[in-house]
């Protein structure tokens, strides 16, 4: 089964709002990398072996990142843990919100898009 990695739980606003990730499970089994309250400054190398750990079996052909309801780095540690194991390519879950006539947000869904690294790497050279 897939598997959609989220890289840090989402932590409720301050008026009590929660990202609802429900929708991600269309395509796979939600697993959390970092808790909503996980500290990242100062326990960087922890934080970066945890997602080595729970990233190692990464399946470009099937898995997904989502991007973060949350902090960016750790998409930005998730990231760079797939490069470390090798992987090339990351089919990521992006946030697409629906607007109304008055340009008021109303819905939204997730739109899979596959990024190369190692086109992106050779873009920049």
């Amino acid at each position: 089964m897939p598997i959609v990695f989220v890289p840090q739980s989402p932590q409720r606003s301050n008026t009590g709002w929660q990202p609802n990730m429900a929708s991600a499970t269309n395509y796979g089994e939600l697993q959390y990398l970092f808790d909503a309250d996980e500290k990242f400054v100062g326990h960087m190398n922890t934080c970066i072996q945890k997602a080595m750990r729970l990233v190692k079996d990464f399946n470009v052909n099937e898995d997904y990142i989502v991007f973060p309801p949350s902090s960016p780095i750790s998409l930005i540690i998730t990231v760079m843990c797939l490069v470390y194991h090798g992987i090339e390519e990351v089919n990521f879950l992006y946030w697409d919100r629906i607007k109304n006539e008055l340009n008021e947000r109303v819905s939204g869904h997730y739109i899979p898009v596959k990024i190369s690294l190692i086109d992106a790497k050779e873009g920049m050279i």
